[in-house]
């Protein structure tokens, strides 16, 4: 998906956006940092927000059970370790090529933010 709509709609409801070096767009969502990551080859949407945790060796085990947990728990949330041990949650699905991202798009935001709380009370007990 191009970032085009992205773009337009962060602009429109008021969000700080920046482009990074990888053409990812960057906005601070809830006071956490969210990547749409576009693709202007397919009709694919995947917002993330990494880098949450970062996994050690002792506890490996532990995190990939609460990514289990998590993925289970939300619609169309993924929960997973990078192969450095990074902890990322992100959100992936195929869209039409025109969608209307005010249907979609914050409500997408928010079980990011929603599944990072539950993942820490996973990992942590919090």
């Amino acid at each position: 998906m191009k970032p085009d709509l992205i773009l337009e709609w962060l602009s429109d409801e008021g969000f700080k956006h920046e482009i990074d070096e990888d053409g990812d767009v960057h906005f601070r969502y809830q006071g956490r940092n969210l990547y749409f990551t576009p693709d202007d080859d397919d009709t694919y949407f995947r917002i993330i927000l990494p880098n949450i945790y970062e996994a050690e060796e002792e506890n490996r085990y532990q995190v990939l059970e609460a990514c289990n947990a998590i993925t289970r728990q939300y619609k169309v949330l993924k929960a997973y370790l990078t192969p450095k041990g990074n902890l990322w949650l992100s959100i992936e699905m195929f869209v039409d090529t025109t969608p209307d991202i005010g249907d979609f798009f914050e409500r997408c935001c928010n079980i990011l933010v929603h599944g990072y709380e539950d993942m820490k009370k996973e990992i942590f007990g919090e």
